[in-house]
């Protein structure tokens, strides 16, 4: 996927320009829905988390 058919989904909030979901114009994600997992056996923090939709560029 090109970055000119990257369609903003304003409902995921991203930063990670690494991804190539990411649409660094708008800061949000191009993807319907991430799948978010745990890093820890508890979550307790943000921290404790990760996207598991990336991909890097």
């Amino acid at each position: 996927m090109n970055t000119a058919q990257k369609k903003e989904n304003h409902s995921i909030g991203c930063n990670v320009t690494d991804c190539r979901y990411n649409c660094r114009m708008e800061a949000c994600c191009s993807l319907d829905q991430i799948d978010v997992k745990k890093e820890t056996q508890n979550a307790t923090s943000e921290h404790s988390t990760c996207c598991h939709s990336f991909e890097c560029k």
